[in-house]
């Protein structure tokens, strides 16, 4: 409720203020809340994460060491747009490493920045999953960055993930991961296939 009345009042400000504490006329007034409406709708980029929208089957490896086989796992997904179509919201539920595993993201395109941000939490950890990267065209490989602690190395690890869309029905995550003075290693993928 805070954050919302905060909102509010720094719209206020910014559509009401702003132009006449500059000595400007209702025009500049105008002008502004249309550059706000553009970048508060609903673009290109969202009608695509749209259509990720379902329910997804998800086979998923991962490599816990260079060379070696990776573990394997199958897991499921939901997605829907939320907030009038603004944020691709999944939510997952598998079994990994032997033990149930659960997780939920949160997905959008800033109009303004042309930046995607991804947020993930999930059962295995109480971190924050923060990654973002510039998205140039919808359906093109989405590649995101980010960073996190890893506390079985002791390490700060620099992320890396690629979403290729290879299909309507069908698209492949890939993560990468490495720490300073280390190559960078594949440590995950899943292949998404929508659920009949």
């Amino acid at each position: 409720m805070i954050r919302y009345t905060c909102r509010i009042v720094l719209l206020t400000f910014l559509l009401v203020a702003l132009p006449v504490l500059a000595g400007d006329e209702a025009s500049d007034q105008q002008a502004g809340m249309e550059r706000w409406m553009k970048a508060a709708t609903p673009g290109e980029f969202h009608e695509f994460l749209a259509k990720k929208a379902g329910s997804w089957n998800i086979a998923g490896k991962m490599w816990m060491e260079p060379g070696k086989d990776p573990e394997t796992s199958n897991s499921t997904a939901k997605a829907k747009m939320i907030l009038g179509g603004r944020f691709l919201y999944e939510t997952m539920e598998g079994v990994t490493m032997g033990m149930p595993f659960e997780g939920l993201g949160i997905t959008g395109y800033d109009n303004t920045s042309g930046v995607v941000t991804s947020i993930w939490y999930d059962s295995m950890g109480t971190v924050t999953t923060v990654l973002k990267g510039k998205w140039e065209k919808p359906g093109a490989p989405l590649e995101l960055h980010g960073e996190m602690y890893d506390p079985m190395s002791g390490m700060n690890m620099k992320i890396r993930t690629v979403t290729t869309f290879i299909s309507a029905d069908e698209s492949l995550f890939e993560y990468f991961a490495s720490a300073e003075g280390l190559p960078e290693m594949k440590a995950m993928e899943l292949r998404y296939t929508r659920a009949k």
